[in-house]
C-alpha cells in the first residue's frame, strides 16, 4: 500500500546523480591533462581556452542538475517519510504479538500471520473508500487492528513491559 513508484523514482535519481558526478569527474581529469599538455603562454592557447569554457559551461550545467536532484530527493524523501508512523505502529504490535509467546506458549503468531492480518486490515480501508489511504487514515486503520486481533494490546513504546503488567 505504500507509493512503489516514489522508491523507483528515487533509484532513477541516484543513478542519474552518480552519472552526473561521474562526468564532472572525467571533465576534470580531462582539465587537467589539457593543462599539463599545454605549451607556451596558457593565456595564448587558444585551443585550451575554447576547451576551459565549454567545460566550465558543462560544470556549471551539471552542478545545476545535482542541486536540482537533491531537492527532489528531499521531496521524495518527505514523501516517504509520511509512513514512518505506520510502520512504527506496526512493529510494536508484531513484536507485542512476539511477546505474547514468552507468557505462554498458546500464544505464538508468526509474521506471515501478523502480515496477512496487517494487509487485511490495510485492503478493508482501501475497498471502503476506493482511494489511496492517507497515514493518517493508516493509523487509524492499525488502531481498529488491535480490537479486531481479538487482543488487548497496549499502546506503549515498551510492549514487553506493558504484557507484565497486565
Amino acid at each position: 500500500h505504500e507509493q512503489p513508484e516514489l522508491e523507483k523514482q528515487k533509484t532513477t535519481l541516484l543513478a542519474a546523480e552518480d552519472e552526473l558526478k561521474i562526468q564532472l569527474e572525467a571533465m576534470e581529469q580531462k582539465l587537467l591533462v589539457d593543462l599539463s599538455a599545454s605549451e607556451g603562454n596558457i593565456l595564448e592557447n587558444r585551443k585550451l581556452i575554447d576547451s576551459l569554457n565549454e567545460l566550465k559551461t558543462k560544470s556549471q550545467t551539471i552542478k545545476d542538475k545535482l542541486t536540482e536532484s537533491h531537492k527532489l530527493q528531499i521531496s521524495l524523501d518527505s514523501q516517504r517519510d509520511v509512513y514512518r508512523p505506520v510502520a512504527q505502529v506496526g512493529s510494536k504490535l508484531f513484536f507485542t504479538l512476539l511477546d505474547l509467546s514468552r507468557i505462554n506458549p498458546m500464544y505464538r503468531y508468526s509474521l506471515p500471520m501478523f502480515l496477512d492480518l496487517f494487509k487485511k486490515t490495510l485492503a478493508a480501508k482501501v475497498g471502503a473508500n476506493s482511494r489511496r489511504p492517507s497515514a493518517a487514515d493508516l493509523q487509524s486503520t492499525l488502531q481498529r487492528l488491535r480490537p479486531s486481533s481479538g487482543l488487548l494490546l497496549p499502546s506503549t513504546d515498551h510492549p514487553g513491559l506493558s504484557l507484565l503488567r497486565s
